[in-house]
């Protein structure tokens, strides 16, 4: 049985153990206090450009839910060590029978019933079965079926102990879901149970201070971008804190930490765009500096690729001009984001990865999808994207690509989310066959929403 199988049959157990078959319709178990649906991520506070700065207790900021001390905030980390038991195999069988399966010879665009109000990432429990988004303002965990109708919306912290921990990531682990929450004190990672119910104490993750959102699996390691202590007590004079930014490999079974790539400038890595990704073993991410740079991540050696695989046009990275500090400058960030012209996601598929890009001006689409060999390390070709949303978040998948369009940002942790387009993967992977890259047939993709 496949893992995938397996974790999804857990997961549509959950959905029994709460009460509800899958056919019956939405539950909402809970919701969080207001303060608690503000947190996005436990995540590192001083920038370049000292947005966070001397800050002297402990708060969160509204606009990226990062927890601030006057240095990173959140303390250790911490990794549980519960499995996942695996249970009603049969159920993901005899349930994904009776859900819409969509077409590989064409682009759809799906209405999304009950769509959450903000997206942090999104990915196929089974492909074709079931897809989970996860809101970390609100801590809640959406479960859709292919036609985009909503089967379990799960809104309540977890328990760590005595303590309720709120949800900042989910994401699939072998056969396992592993999550990332925190309350006030601290950030953890943990394996859920089988009712998305509960975790276990956990050791410490030695240097870990912080995790941002977007981290990926790769096999037994996590990789993303955050802070480590360090214990170099001249540079901690030096920039006054206890801590280094930077790109992080985390192995679980050795509850090891490494800083594989110091990085200071993290304002990129706030505005929830995903821009680490896995291919072919190997992790890949982007660092953006004043020009885009991908890595590639093999163990702990992280190598530069060559300047051509980022298309010349998306090299440079402005500044952001929009203060991130406070939930009413959100609105006014996203809206920069929209009119700059800006690689804004890394997603891998088989050994290539797809640079995903933003620019306003384009004549054809503003969204395009770069298709990147990383062994060859050069551009294979381009696809047009067939959407208008202002923004976007992908799925990649085995049969199609799903790219979840989201409207303007209202506020922090607020914005419209209406429709999913679901694109043939082979559209993606064939770029100089692709039918998108025919303008009468992404003109009749763009007309079908």
């Amino acid at each position: 049985m496949r893992p995938s199988k397996l974790l999804a049959a857990s997961i549509l157990a959950l959905l029994w153990a709460f009460g509800s078959p899958i056919h019956s319709g939405v539950e909402t178990l809970s919701s969080l206090t207001p303060k608690a649906a503000a947190l996005v991520a436990c995540s590192t506070l001083s920038t370049q450009s000292g947005l966070f700065a001397n800050r002297s207790t402990r708060s969160f900021d509204d606009a990226t839910g990062l927890c601030v001390d006057g240095n990173d905030g959140c303390g250790p980390v911490m990794l549980a060590k519960q499995a996942l038991p695996t249970r009603s195999v049969l159920s993901i069988a005899a349930s994904s029978k009776a859900l819409l399966q969509l077409t590989a010879s064409s682009c759809q665009h799906i209405p999304v019933a009950s769509p959450p109000e903000w997206i942090t990432e999104a990915f196929w429990l089974q492909e074709g079965a079931l897809l989970g988004m996860v809101n970390a303002y609100h801590g809640e965990v959406s479960l859709y079926d292919p036609s985009g109708q909503l089967k379990q919306r799960i809104t309540r912290p977890y328990q760590f102990g005595a303590r309720e921990l709120v949800l900042q990531a989910l994401v699939p682990y072998h056969d396992r879901l592993l999550a990332q929450a925190h309350d006030q004190e601290r950030s953890a990672l943990f394996f859920l149970d089988n009712q998305l119910s509960h975790m276990v104490e956990a050791p410490i993750l030695p240097n870990l201070r912080t995790l941002y959102a977007g981290w990926v699996v790769n096999g037994d390691d996590v990789v993303g971008y955050g802070s480590v202590s360090t214990a170099d007590k001249r540079k901690k004079r030096v920039n006054g804190r206890g801590f280094q930014l930077g790109f992080i490999r985390l192995n679980l079974p050795r509850a090891s930490t490494k800083l594989v790539v110091p990085f200071e400038d993290n304002d990129y890595y706030l505005v929830n765009q995903q821009y680490i990704t896995t291919a072919g073993g190997n992790v890949y991410f982007i660092a953006m500096d004043t020009t885009a740079t991908i890595y590639r991540l093999s163990k702990d050696i992280a190598t530069r690729l060559n300047r051509r695989t980022v298309p010349d046009e998306y090299l440079t990275v402005p500044a952001l001009n929009t203060p991130s500090s406070g939930a009413d400058k959100v609105r006014g960030q996203f809206e920069e984001l929209q009119a700059t012209r800006l690689a804004v996601g890394l997603y891998g598929y088989d050994n290539f990865i797809y640079l995903l890009t933003r620019n306003p001006e384009a004549l054809d689409s503003m969204w395009s999808l770069y298709k990147i060999d990383p062994r060859s390390e050069r551009l294979v070709g381009r696809i047009p994207l067939p959407s208008l949303a202002p923004h976007l978040t992908l799925v990649p998948g085995d049969h199609y690509w799903l790219a979840i369009e989201k409207g303007t940002v209202e506020f922090a942790g607020r914005q419209q989310i209406r429709d999913i387009l679901s694109i043939p993967t082979k559209w993606i992977t064939a770029p100089e066959a692709s039918p998108l890259n025919r303008p009468s047939d992404f003109r009749q993709c763009l007309s079908n929403n």
